[in-house]
């Protein structure tokens, strides 16, 4: 659907072929309302430019990375956003987006991908690079309907296996159709048609960075039970680039925020994963997740646990999230950036301190590996960090993590990253 960024270089001619691909998808939606078509055209191009929304904004990240063996890795990295979505014409409206990441200090540390490679540093996924990361057309003629066509971003549920993941300064993101529905109260059912995913490694120079997909997610989300909000998905990944990454998942979450009343906070998730679409390694994994937090006045404290099953017997059988969100759930040191060939338990606590508009952390997580002989001992890990709103346009983000093996063949690391975000538009 959309050629991949290779370069800064090729990106004007990228962006001009992008343009012709939205004009024309609006002139279709314009040409398709059913009344006076002719004399709508050129007010419904001039009107929807002229009031559209523009968005500019800055994050500027260093990141410290330090690995046994390795030489510390140091990232100043700059993200610049421009984006524009026009206003709603004929019911139907266009995004695009475009972000660049740039080096500040010189680059010491391995971003990841193989023109930049420096594998004598630990690694800091933020390659330097820019690219189109949204570029769609959404209509909302159909009542209590929206349709999404082109490169867009897709987060599902919370985010564990579909998500932007966008901590990184290239965020991740699909080419794609996407129906979302919502003629049934209290109830949303999602399905995406996706033909690519453009990782985080999109804008360098790597063949993985952008990889050939036939996918279908079917997401059912209903908010009307008393006892929390329920949702039901299947997802069928055939990755054409890396045949291994190909599965079937079916799967099960009910979640409740009940802070403002008193009570308990909960998620419970049950999913099966199977080998599927000429993936070479057969098997079938499963996921379960559990985790409950309570706040009292300005603390919220929380414990959970997250198994990713593995196998004994081989490799290529464990639970696998390649589009998923990572470190959220399995630490902020990226010790666990794909799950061991063994599977992966993760039990941990949290708790944070909000006020106004500060908010304080820290996570320990505990990690052992599902199956195998001899120890299942994975290591521990702390994070501390937090997060402070300046004021509507800034923030400042920052955190410390350590994760210390225990009987399992990972380095011993430590990552620092302190984070400036400006929206000015």
């Amino acid at each position: 659907m959309f050629n991949q960024f290779k370069s800064i270089s090729n990106m004007g001619q990228n962006i001009m072929q992008y343009k012709q691909m939205t004009t024309y998808m609006m002139a279709a939606c314009v040409l398709a309302t059913p009344s006076h078509a002719q004399n709508i055209v050129p007010n419904a191009f001039t009107e929807a430019f002229k009031n559209g929304r523009p968005s500019i904004d800055f994050r500027i990240r260093h990141e410290n990375a330090e690995q046994r063996n390795l030489d510390e890795a140091k990232a100043t990295t700059l993200r610049s956003t421009l984006g524009y979505e026009t206003a709603e014409f004929s019911d139907a409206k266009v995004k695009l987006e475009l972000i660049d990441v740039a080096n500040l200090l010189g680059q010491r540390y391995n971003p990841g991908v193989s023109d930049l490679s420096k594998p004598n540093y630990s690694t800091i996924a933020d390659a330097k690079g820019a690219g189109i990361t949204e570029g769609k057309l959404i209509y909302s003629g159909l009542e209590k309907n929206s349709f999404t066509f082109g490169r867009q971003y897709i987060t599902l549920n919370n985010q564990r296996f579909i998500s932007n993941n966008n901590f990184r300064q290239f965020p991740q993101s699909f080419d794609a159709f996407t129906i979302s529905n919502t003629w049934i109260e209290s109830l949303t059912l999602h399905y995406s048609f996706i033909t690519h995913v453009n990782t985080n490694y999109a804008n360098g120079r790597t063949p993985s960075g952008r990889r050939s997909l036939h996918t279908h997610l079917f997401n059912a989300d209903w908010n009307g039970y008393r006892y929390g909000n329920l949702c039901g998905y299947v997802y069928l990944n055939e990755d054409r680039t890396i045949k291994s990454n190909s599965h079937a998942i079916l799967g099960f979450q009910i979640s409740a925020v009940e802070a403002e009343t008193g009570s308990f906070d909960y998620t419970v998730e049950l999913a099966r994963q199977q080998g599927k679409f000429n993936n070479p390694n057969q098997y079938v994994a499963h996921y379960m997740l559990g985790k409950i937090s309570k706040t009292i006045d300005l603390v919220t404290g929380s414990v959970g646990i997250e198994r990713l099953s593995g196998s004994s017997t081989g490799t290529g059988k464990a639970f696998i999230t390649p589009m998923g969100n990572y470190r959220d759930f399995n630490g902020l040191a990226q010790a666990f950036t794909t799950t061991p060939d063994r599977g992966l338990k993760d039990a941990n606590a949290s708790i944070s301190v909000k006020y106004t508009d500060l908010t304080v952390f820290a996570t320990y997580h505990y990690f052992r590996l599902d199956k195998g002989p001899g120890s299942k001992r994975a290591g521990r890990e702390i994070d501390l960090g937090f997060d402070f709103k300046l004021n509507q346009e800034i923030s400042l983000y920052t955190a410390y993590a350590k994760y210390t093996p225990k009987g399992f063949n990972l380095p011993k690391t430590m990552r620092f990253c302190v984070m400036l975000t400006a929206n000015l538009l």
